[in-house]
């Protein structure tokens, strides 16, 4: 549940004085800002984040080298264009010079900022003009206090714990309007995954992962085995450890049975706690 509340249903929770965190927040059952994530799923997520950095740093290099020929001097604001007159200027020999940037803009690197970004947040903000590039559809999810500067709000994860509206009110600041429809989105998310996860392992709706989990996958994942994509020599793609086999299938497709066993069991709860503040 913690990691799910910090992959779905985002909201950054309000900067807040010590006086209101000692006054409400301390007596209320709800923990309002978000725990860390587990160390495992930390790291997993914190390794996609620099991979899809490096990803979208390296098309822009790319789209600026063969879309883009004109040099950065329109200001980001006004949008007006300069240019200097004297191109003979010459800099004090002990000044140094350094290598003119390619993909951050200019002005921002009158501040000493290079082609090396922390973040995508860092690239989105800093690239130079002519290239859009938009965070909200990049994928990666920004990590409290890595990339973003406010915690997530643990509405979600509260609510599973005590399943008091009142606290998600008066402690996570949650409208009382809203709560009824960012918690039915939350149900719809884990019943999505729960479907989307027995259709790639071809269950239907009424199988008892329970008794299959007893039985052994048996048939189940036999038609998953012969899904192995091929490359174009007709050979086994390889995967990460170089079986040529994806993770799931390493243990004839137990570990992921676990996943949608857990998902399963994770919806039943908290669609209990959900039904109960219906009546």
């Amino acid at each position: 549940m913690l990691v799910m509340a910090h992959l779905f249903g985002r909201h950054p929770c309000r900067h807040a004085d010590q006086e209101w965190i000692e006054r409400v927040v301390k007596r209320s059952p709800s923990v309002v800002f978000l725990p860390d994530l587990p160390q495992e799923a930390g790291e997993v997520l914190r390794n996609h984040n620099q991979e899809t950095l490096q990803v979208f740093r390296t098309y822009v290099s790319t789209y600026i080298e063969q879309h883009i020929q004109d040099e950065d001097r329109r200001l980001p604001l006004s949008r007006m264009e300069f240019s200097g007159s004297d191109s003979t200027a010459k800099l004090p020999e002990t000044l140094g010079m350094l290598p003119p940037n390619k993909i951050c803009s200019s002005f921002i690197g009158l501040s000493g900022h290079d082609d090396s970004f922390d973040s995508i947040a860092d690239l989105c903000h800093s690239t130079r003009g002519g290239v859009f590039l938009e965070e909200s559809v990049i994928p990666h999810v920004a990590l409290w206090p890595d990339e973003t500067d406010l915690p997530l709000n643990a509405y979600l994860y509260d609510f599973y714990q005590h399943g008091n509206v009142r606290a998600l009110a008066e402690a996570n600041g949650i409208r009382r309007g809203d709560v009824w429809f960012l918690l039915n989105d939350f149900s719809l998310i884990l019943a999505t995954i729960i479907t989307s996860l027995s259709n790639f392992m071809k269950l239907s709706p009424e199988s008892d992962v329970g008794l299959i989990d007893v039985m052994g996958s048996g048939d189940a994942f036999e038609d998953r085995k012969d899904d192995v994509d091929v490359d174009a020599d007709g050979g086994a793609e390889q995967d990460g450890d170089g079986t040529g086999k994806p993770a799931w299938q390493g243990d004839d497709g137990r570990g992921l049975l676990k996943v949608l066993k857990a998902f399963q069991t994770l919806k039943a709860e908290f669609d209990e706690t959900f039904k109960k503040m219906w009546a």
